[in-house]
């Protein structure tokens, strides 16, 4: 079990960091694979990072279990940057992107029985469940997820120029708006089985 407060030391908190990113020019780039993680709860709030590069992904990691609480926090720009910041090969976006779990240049990835739930205690902004780019190969089967925000206009589950991606088995809870958004991907870029959409407004939306 992972208990996070919403804010630790005057920024974001960050309950599960995974990422490869060089401190500086002498540091050489890490390698990431084979990590199985099963049962974790995330109490709390702040987000989940799982972040490759350009080159050099994460592979083979596999979640299974998963069970998260989230929020998502009004603060600056500034204060959602991780504590141990990498200078080097950031992807923009990743510091602030408003989502329970970010992950980018992962490879092989699997995420099983995955659910996230919302912090009821106050209104949450407009948030992702998911944000996934740059990614191929990644499974997400038996998720039960919506947006963050009540009727809100950012999708359950947004992923970006990624392809081999199948998702299966996962449900839309009541009050999704958009439950799968792909950008920059065509439909064919994805595999979909056993879903539950139905309290969805909206199943699938392909963007430019």
């Amino acid at each position: 079990v992972i208990h996070t407060r919403p804010v630790h030391r005057n920024a974001a908190e960050w309950p599960l960091v995974m990422d490869l990113k060089r401190r500086d020019e002498g540091s050489p780039a890490g390698v990431l694979r084979g990590v199985r993680l099963q049962g974790t709860q995330i109490l709390g709030g702040g987000k989940a990072l799982l972040s490759g590069f350009t080159g050099n992904p994460i592979r083979d990691v596999q979640f299974e279990g998963l069970r998260m609480t989230a929020s998502i926090q009004e603060t600056s720009a500034a204060q959602h940057d991780r504590p141990w910041r990498s200078p080097l090969d950031q992807v923009a976006g990743e510091d602030t992107m408003t989502a329970a779990i970010v992950g980018g240049y992962l490879m092989g990835a699997s995420f099983r029985d995955v659910r996230i739930q919302w912090n009821q205690e106050a209104p949450s902004p407009e948030g992702h469940a998911l944000f996934l780019h740059s990614s191929d190969g990644v499974q997400l089967d038996g998720w039960q997820v919506r947006q963050a925000k009540t009727g809100g206009n950012l999708a359950a589950l947004h992923v970006l120029g990624s392809r081999n991606l199948e998702v299966r088995n996962s449900t839309a809870l009541a009050q999704t708006g958009v439950w799968l958004q792909l950008q920059r991907m065509s439909k064919q870029d994805v595999f979909l089985s056993g879903n539950a959409t139905g309290a969805a407004y909206r199943d699938v939306l392909v963007a430019k």
